[in-house]
Order: C-alpha cells, then structure tokens, then sequence
C-alpha cells in the first residue's frame, strides 16, 4: 500500500472521518479525486445495473484498478478477470499478469501473457515481460536458502514501514495506524501517516516520534545524520491548500527538542520529492522526485552540500534511473539500496544494490534473492551490521499491507580438520566463492574474404572492439580478450561493437552463489560480429520451407532471431529480405511463393518488435539463380543451394 502515501491527490471536504459516498457524482468521480474505497462501493452497486456489456467491461476494469490501487491483487484479479471476459484490450492482461505476479502465481500469468502474444502479435515490450516473468519464476523456485527473516512484533493489519535507525538502540517507522491527527482520508478511510519510534527488536512501547515532525496530515520516511542531529523527512501537504504535493524537510535537534521543520531550498512546486537519504557527515543528500513525470516516474537525485548550501540536484544514470520508478534509498558503508518498480524483479518494487565504484561512477544495479525480494513491494533494507537488518514489504503472509521484516544471513562455510597438541579440530571457515566472465568478441574468417556467403574456415578475434555492459561500463578490448569478476545472481547485458561491423549483444545471467560448486568459477562467452557489406546479399542459412508452405518453421527460429538481435542493436539500418526458389515449378508461381517467403521472415521480425519501415520484403522466384545447370539436371544440392532467403543492408 506505499504506493497510496506518495500519489495522493485528494480533494477533502472538511477533513471529517466519515467519506460519504454521496460527495461524488458517480464512481468515476470518486476514483479521479482518489477515493478508491468510495469507489468500490459505487461501483458494485452501478454494476446490478449496467446492461450494456462495454459499459459493464469499463466499470468491471475500474472496480480492479481501484482494488489495485489499494494494494488488494486479489480483488483486483477478480474484476479483470471479469473485464477480460468481455474486452481483450491489452491493458487488462497487463494488469492482471501485474497483480498475479504480486501473489506469486507466475504460472498463471505466464499462460496470460502467451495469449495475449497470440491473440494480439509479439512486442519488444510483451517480450521482455515474458522474459522477466521466467526469469522471476526461476528465482522465486531457488531461494537463497543463507537468508533467514521474520516479522517484527510491532506489525498491524495497517501498514508500517521503516526507514532509518535512531542512536543506534532505536528503529524509526511510518504507520497510518491510530496515530495523533486523528484524520482520515478518501484513499482507503484509514488515518494519515505519522513516524514512530521503537527498540530495535520491536517489542516495547511503541511512541509517536516527535510533535514538532508529526503534522496534520502524512509525515512519513524520516533520516539521520550519524550524530543524529539532523533530520530529513517527506511530509504529503503542509496545509489544506497543497495536500497534494510531498515535499522534504528538515529538523535540526537542539538540547534534545527537534526544531520547527523547514523546506530544503531546491525545491520547485507542483513536483513531488520523496525517500530521502542523508550520508553519515550531512553532506549528500540522496531522494526521489518525478520531476520528469511526463517521461517516466520517480527518478533518484543527489544533491551536496557545498559552504552550508545544498546543490543543484544531480540524476542518477539511465542504468539506474528507468521509465519506472524508483524510490527508498538507503545505504550501509559503501553500499546504496534503493528499490525499482521496472527493473527485472519478482514483482512491484524489487530491492536493488548499487554503489560507486574508484573512478566515481556508479556500478551497476544488483537485483537481491528471494526471500529478501518477493512478488509484492519490497522497499528500504537497512543493515544494522554486515549480515543484519531490516526492510519492509507488502508480501503475501503479513499482518497488514506494509509490514517490517528482520533478516539475517549466514554465509556458507567449509569445515576445516586441524591437529593441535595432538587433538583433531575441526573448524568452520566460510567460503568466499567468486565468479569471473572470459568474454572473446570474434569475426568469421571466410575462404573468399569479404564474401560471407563463402566457406567459413574458423573465426578469430576481432581486435580494438568496444564492449559496452549496459550498466555505464565500456571497455576497449585491442585483442578482442577479457576477463572480469561479476556478481552472481545478476543479468549483464553485453554489447560489443567497432565501427565496419554489426553490432551484437547477449545477455549473460549469472547463477546464485549456491548455484557454484567451486570456490573459483569461470563463465566463457563469444559474441559474434559481422561485417557490414552495404548493397551485398547475404545467404541466411538455415532456413528451410516445407514444399508449397511460407510459414516459418521451428528450425529456423534462431536463424532469424540472430537477424533480429542485429536489426535491434542497430537502430540506423534498413534491410531488404530476399526470398529464392528453385528452377522446378512455373515462374510466375515461383515468383508469387517467394515474395510470401519474403514477406513471412518481414512479419516475424515485426512482431518481434521491429519498425515496419526498416524492412523491405522482395520474392526473386527463379530469376537470380546461384546454379545454373538446365533445370532437369539439377542435382537436389544444386536445388537446395538455390532455395536461399538473403538479408541485403539498404543502410
């Protein structure tokens, strides 16, 4: 339900605690001013009324969508589920495979995406859904089994998470539980947020953080400076007048007492600022804004403080930063947590980890196992030790919508057998696996130079080639050679490039730690370029058609997405696809199948998720033939070698 704290935009007529239904001129009224809980009831009632099967489609969609809103996906199933029976809009499969994934069921919304992919054509986006959708099943299924978590005592059936500790002994949390405004608001009925503080173990008496901090509406997400003097925290509406708008403030501690909070000076109005996270010495600030809510969600920024005076704010890279969201930053020594509601996960927010690396960039984000990561939200993980904490999730299971976890993990260890004064000991040491990349970028090498449809003799290295990580990492390789230590449990995205060449690319998934046998792992990979030959046909091998048939079989498949990876790696192309027939059969037959070849390998590759303007489908039939022996003297090689589907680069 954190989603509710930094999207509110209500419109309260008196702030009282009863929500009447009666203010809103329908259910759409209610759900446009935020009043989600209003909603459903209008609609269930709007609904034993409706008749007409696209108004009923709409209003079963909008009864989901506010369920989804309130962080209930089961309800929210239900009523897409109704909608779908009525309307295939792609909208209502995205939605519902969202909410199945937040209860775990990715079999189910596997089996939805696949429909979609048939009833609808393949996308780049639909693709990369299923592709995350396998790749959160496989982690799901392999839980790293070192992370051990419970709840804390302090959970309620209302949401609480935290955000920071306090002189060390003390963990600080937000809550929309019973607190000191006494206000509710339309979102769900329940109270505004207030911050609260507790024992670290989460067992004793439970207090209101501060008066001065806990104003009359939400007040969430506090942070600390290391000596604890200073405060930073998100407050959703000063006064009735912008209660729309989160912004950051700042408390100073003086003999014990916190200051009257006070806006920081970056700041711009109508924009939302959220997430804070301040370093140890007070110096960077880290939070999220949707300052650039027409191109994506929440961003994370930093801004320093520079002679007492804060910094224009800094975006994180694109790598980083998606067209998604992302929001709850924090950090322990050299490491950033934060987490991303776009970046491949287990569904909603996922918990990531970045940091910076010797030369001041920011290394790539790595995705956190299950069971620290779920299907529902997982957000702010803050250690209290190397191996310790806390973090706050949405997961199934809990008592409430957000509930506080604590975790611990234990490293894997080897025992050792030693013999002092006789005696034999035998000593648990831990391992310390790593696994390195052998990356080797390579050309075909061609009995006919530079005819790639010649004989290929073998391959060797391409030398001074780029390799990009896709995580702000590039690399000039001068032998086309190299070997790099990388993460486990993390997917790369390499691309490798050099101008005369096609660029390529090839996502490399690293196993989990446990997943390794040996202390020392090796991964070995090749990625092959290719010439660029402008205005050259080039045979696609391997791609054959059943007698009188255009369609595409199996076994050409990775043929053409091969063809697809290239098209996708360089966006400035255009290709013509050619199609060839043999001599036997009439001309103007030959002519018209092979344009419907042609044109089968054009409508793969754009619903693979290819611009139609980049692809030209031409059928030669029998008019350009490689063997020109007299047609019924052909041997069936000779045939074959004239049945051929070609690629020709335009540009």
């Amino acid at each position: 339900m954190i989603r509710k704290l930094f999207y509110i935009l209500i419109v309260i007529f008196g702030l009282s605690s009863c929500f009447s239904s009666s203010k809103f001129k329908s259910s759409q009224d209610a759900f446009d001013r935020k009043h989600y809980f209003t909603a459903t009831q209008l609609l269930k009632k709007e609904i034993k009324k409706t008749n007409n099967p696209n108004l009923l489609s709409k209003k079963y969609f909008l009864l989901g969508e506010s369920y989804r809103m309130m962080n209930k996906p089961g309800a929210a199933i239900e009523w897409y589920e109704k909608a779908l029976g009525i309307s295939g809009d792609k909208i209502i499969y995205f939605r519902m495979v969202d909410q199945l994934k937040k209860l775990n069921r990715y079999d189910e919304a596997l089996v939805l995406l696949n429909d979609l992919k048939q009833k609808k054509g393949n996308t780049a986006n639909l693709q990369r859904e299923i592709s995350i959708f396998k790749q959160a099943k496989s982690w799901f299924e392999h839980p790293d089994t070192n992370i051990v978590i419970e709840e804390l005592a302090l959970n309620t059936p209302y949401s609480e998470f935290a955000s920071d500790y306090y002189l060390n002994d003390y963990l600080i949390f937000s809550s929309d539980r019973n607190n000191s405004s006494k206000l509710k608001y339309g979102w769900t009925g329940r109270y505004f947020y207030d911050i609260f503080i507790v024992d670290k173990s989460g067992t004793t008496d439970i207090e209101n953080f501060s008066g001065s901090v806990n104003g009359k509406y939400n007040d969430a997400s506090a942070c600390f400076t290391a000596d604890n003097m200073e405060m930073y925290f998100v407050r959703c509406g000063d006064n009735q007048k912008d209660i729309n708008t989160c912004q950051l403030y700042y408390s100073n501690n003086y003999a014990g007492e916190w200051s009257e909070p006070v806006l920081l000076p970056f700041e711009r109005s109508n924009i939302n600022y959220i997430s804070p996270y301040i370093d140890d010495k007070g110096e960077v600030l880290y939070f999220s804004s949707d300052e650039n809510k027409d191109n994506s969600g929440f961003d994370i920024f930093y801004s320093i403080k520079m002679d007492g005076k804060w910094s224009v704010p800094v975006k994180l890279p694109s790598y980083i930063n998606t067209p998604g969201n992302e929001k709850f930053i924090s950090a322990w020594k050299d490491e950033l947590y934060f987490s991303s509601d776009f970046l491949p996960g287990l569904g909603g927010f996922d918990i990531y980890k970045t940091g910076i690396d010797s030369t001041g960039k920011f290394l790539p984000p790595q995705h956190l196992d299950y069971p620290l990561n779920s299907g529902g939200d997982d957000f702010y993980l803050l250690k209290d030790s190397d191996s310790t904490g806390v973090f706050s999730s949405s997961r199934i299971g809990g008592k409430g919508d957000d509930d506080i976890f604590r975790f611990s993990i234990v490293k894997p260890v080897e025992k050792v057998v030693s013999m002092d004064s006789g005696k034999v000991n035998i000593v648990e040491k831990p391992v310390d696996k790593k696994v390195f990349l052998a990356l080797k970028i390579v050309e075909n090498v061609y009995q006919e130079k530079d005819n790639p449809n010649s004989k290929v003799l073998g391959q060797k290295p391409v030398k001074d080639v780029t390799v990009s990580f896709g995580e702000g990492e590039t690399r000039k390789l001068s032998d086309g050679r190299m070997m790099k230590e990388i993460i486990f449990d993390t997917v790369y995205h390499i691309v490798a490039g050099k101008n005369g060449y096609l660029s390529r690319s090839k996502d490399v998934i690293v196993k989990p730690q446990e997943k390794f046998s040996k202390e020392i792992n090796t991964i070995n990979v090749s990625i092959e370029l290719d010439k660029i030959y402008i205005g050259k046909e080039i045979i696609l091998k391997e791609i054959y058609y059943d007698y009188d048939k255009w369609n595409i079989r199996k076994d050409a498949v990775p043929t053409l997405n091969k063809l697809y990876n290239i098209l996708k790696n360089n966006p400035g192309f255009r290709i013509k696809i050619g199609s060839h027939t043999d001599c036997r059969g009439e001309e103007d037959y030959n002519l018209l199948l092979s344009q419907r070849r042609a044109q089968s390998v054009v409508d793969y590759l754009i619903n693979k998720g290819i611009e139609r303007n980049r692809l030209e489908a031409q059928g030669y039939g029998e008019t350009k033939l490689i063997e020109k022996c007299p047609c019924d003297e052909c041997t069936e090689d000779q045939h074959q070698k004239n049945r051929r589907t070609t690629f020709e680069i335009l540009k």
